[in-house]
């Protein structure tokens, strides 16, 4: 096999000299471009990891060595990483920007949920809600979009913030649905997931709604709706998640992936918030308020406890609670199964 010369094309196929691409090291000691500067970077791990992969093979043709990158590249995306607690840079990509692509990649849904469960779980009793109404029929919408004031006030009395007192629930309780943002995001997430379609002047049930509210599927509902939570989270163009620090919306699963590796017990935010920092060193300073209650609140908070995976707390002992904790409740290891186990995070 013919010496690739170095003023010959690089076989790599990248239309470089050899010398100013893979050939840049040689005479160098080992050292990459930026190493005998003084100033290694991000590539040059890569580079080094490349290097020892390539190490004794020569390549007859572009094409070939073209074939290698890619398959070495493959490799590499796949690869469990410590910082993602075995999760792949493949995995993240998806949890980041195709949750329904990584819902089912990385988790199995288990067991059964039965109609007893359905009150403890906020999101999915709120939807169930909403479905058996349009069940009965259309539920009429305003000029606006909105849903009809009158049904407002009905769904939020037999759906939401039932742990609050009477009091509080008076004072929060929605007069129209633009006023609801919690209603308004539940009806998104079912719109999202194809349950229910808004026409003209009317909200609809569609046939995958009347089939999962009707049949009793409980979990394939819970299912649906998870994934639709974690769409929303990640939508910036939604509500307002274009305020939310980097991240905090779209790493909700990675979030939830997190909390299944730290001890069942009543976890403190510098236990829950340490390896996503390690994850994203980058998204921001973690020790600093108010960002850490931000990325604490929007990526483990509200989820967990919105799917049932935490205990539903009242918004007004959120706010006055001087040490903060949140312990997963027995239906995360009742119904989650992760496909990618990993290190218990330290």
């Amino acid at each position: 096999m013919e010496k690739v010369g170095r003023n010959d094309p690089c076989p790599c196929g990248s239309g470089k000299k050899y010398k100013k691409c893979h050939g840049a090291n040689e005479g160098s000691g080992g050292q990459t471009f930026m190493e005998s500067l003084g100033m290694p970077n991000a590539a040059t791990a890569v580079i080094k990891e490349l290097e020892a992969g390539m190490d004794g093979m020569s390549f007859e043709s572009a094409a070939e060595a073209r074939r290698f990158m890619e398959s070495f590249q493959i490799e590499r995306n796949r690869a469990p990483i410590t910082d993602f607690l075995g999760l792949s840079s493949e995995d993240m990509h998806l949890i980041l920007h195709d949750p329904a692509r990584a819902v089912p990649r990385l988790l199995d849904f288990k067991g059964a949920l039965k109609e007893e469960d359905v009150p403890i779980i906020p999101l999915l009793r709120q939807a169930l809600y909403l479905l058996r109404a349009l069940a009965r029929g259309p539920l009429r919408l305003t000029k606006a979009g909105y849903l009809d004031p009158d049904f407002v006030s009905e769904w939020y009395d037999a759906a939401f913030d039932l742990t609050e007192s009477p009091g509080f629930r008076d004072i929060v309780r929605p007069r129209k649905e633009s006023d609801g943002y919690p209603l308004f995001r539940t009806r998104d997430i079912c719109e999202r997931r194809g349950l229910v379609r808004a026409g003209s002047r009317r909200l609809e049930l569609e046939p995958k709604g009347s089939a999962l509210a009707a049949g009793g599927d409980f979990l394939g509902l819970y299912r649906e709706l998870f994934v639709g939570e974690l769409e929303q989270s990640g939508d910036e163009g939604f509500g307002y998640n274009d305020r939310f620090p980097p991240l905090a919306g779209q790493a909700v699963l990675f979030a939830l992936f997190v909390l299944g590796k730290l001890p069942r017990k009543p976890l403190g935010d510098d236990e829950i918030i340490a390896p996503f920092a390690r994850a994203f060193p980058s998204a921001g300073d973690f020790s600093e308020q108010p960002d850490r209650r931000v990325y604490l609140s929007i990526a483990f908070e509200r989820p967990t406890q919105e799917l049932g995976l935490a205990r539903e707390r009242p918004l007004l002992s959120r706010d006055i609670e001087e040490e903060r904790s949140l312990e997963l409740g027995p239906l995360y290891d009742r119904i989650l199964s992760w496909r990618r186990q990993g290190p218990q995070s330290p």
